[in-house]
């Protein structure tokens, strides 16, 4: 999981360091990566897509994030 954090979401980029910002932001990257991971629409069994590429289309799909946050 640490590296789909790190390499996907840029993890260690973050600079968030006021209070508990840092746990905060950590917990909805782990929430969002594992929606996005667990995933299972009939568009997707058909796409084999990566964990980037089913962000990014949630971000500019907002039928494919419906489907998304409601898995």
């Amino acid at each position: 999981m640490h590296w789909h954090l790190d390499v996907t979401m840029r993890e260690d980029d973050c600079r968030c360091r006021v209070e508990h910002s840092a746990v905060n932001f950590s917990s909805i990257r782990q929430l969002a990566l594992g929606l996005v991971k667990k995933i299972v629409i009939m568009r997707s069994k058909t796409e084999k897509l990566s964990v980037r590429t089913k962000m990014l289309k949630a971000g500019w799909d907002n039928d494919f994030l419906l489907d998304v946050l409601l898995q």
